[in-house]
């Protein structure tokens, strides 16, 4: 329910949401604030990615887990400022350099709402730029969920 609720922003913003690999699986939690947590890293993940480019779902079984991933390019985030992600009110320097809307309460909430769930979650980000929109560098952004609380 989450990629349909993406789509929209997803075509108007020319970001495709692909879910190839996705492995099935049953999660036992308070669906409501799960699919507020996935709604809000697939949000970010589109609204942060240039026209053209994917955010790329994927999940797989490891060590009786559920592993989701959420690949994306974003705007390059710097080495000083990956600590910061997460923080109320944090947005990174070229994230706002886009322009575009943010309060940086999205990340903050997703690292709420995951300690309430007990997910484990990580940000992994490359410090290397891949391409340049507007004089903004962007790089590689890749979320890590594991769900061990799985049916």
């Amino acid at each position: 329910r989450s990629k349909k609720r993406a789509l929209g922003p997803a075509n108007q913003h020319g970001v495709k949401i692909d879910t190839k690999n996705v492995a099935e699986a049953e999660v036992s939690t308070y669906i409501t604030y799960f699919e507020q947590f996935l709604d809000l890293l697939l949000l970010n993940a589109v609204k942060y990615s240039p026209r053209g480019y994917s955010v790329d779902v994927s999940s797989q079984w490891k060590d009786g887990a559920v592993i989701i991933s959420i690949d994306s390019i974003g705007p390059l985030i710097e080495k000083h400022e990956k600590p910061l992600l997460g923080n109320k009110g944090f947005r990174a320097a070229n994230a706002i350099k886009t322009n575009k809307s943010g309060d940086g309460f999205g990340l903050n909430n997703v690292l709420k709402l995951a300690e309430l769930l007990e997910i484990d979650i990580r940000f992994n980000l490359s410090h290397r730029k891949i391409v340049e929109f507007s004089s903004i560098p962007y790089s590689d952004f890749s979320v890590v969920i594991a769900i061990k609380n799985t049916v």
